[in-house]
C-alpha cells in the first residue's frame, strides 16, 4: 500500500491485478484484487477488476453483483454506474 498523509491506498495491488488480467493470468489477478480489498474494503477499482474477471469466466450474475458493490463504495464516481449499465445491457 501507499501512505499519503496517513491515508492508506492500495494502488500497487490494483495495478498488479490489472497487469495480470491483461497478461491472461486470472488467478494472479484475482489474488492482487483481493489483496487490495484486504488493505481497503472501500477500493472500488478492485471490485471492478474482480467483476471483469467474472465476466471473462462467463459468470455474468456474479460480475453484476460485484460491480454493484463498486458503486456502493464509490457512489460519487459516475463511471462505475455507466459500467454497470453497460454490463446489464449486454446480452448473456
Amino acid at each position: 500500500y501507499i501512505s499519503v498523509t496517513g491515508v492508506q491506498t492500495c494502488a500497487l495491488p490494483i495495478w498488479l491485478g490489472a497487469l495480470e488480467l491483461y497478461l491472461g493470468r486470472a488467478p494472479e489477478s484475482r489474488q492482487a484484487y483481493q489483496r487490495a480489498l484486504r488493505l481497503n474494503p472501500q477500493e472500488a477499482d478492485a471490485y471492478v477488476g474482480l467483476a471483469m474477471l467474472e465476466i471473462q469466466a462467463g459468470r455474468r450474475a456474479e460480475a453484476l453483483q460485484i460491480a454493484k458493490r463498486a458503486i456502493e463504495v464509490a457512489a460519487d464516481k459516475e463511471s462505475y454506474r455507466r459500467l454497470l449499465e453497460k454490463m446489464e445491457q449486454t446480452p448473456q
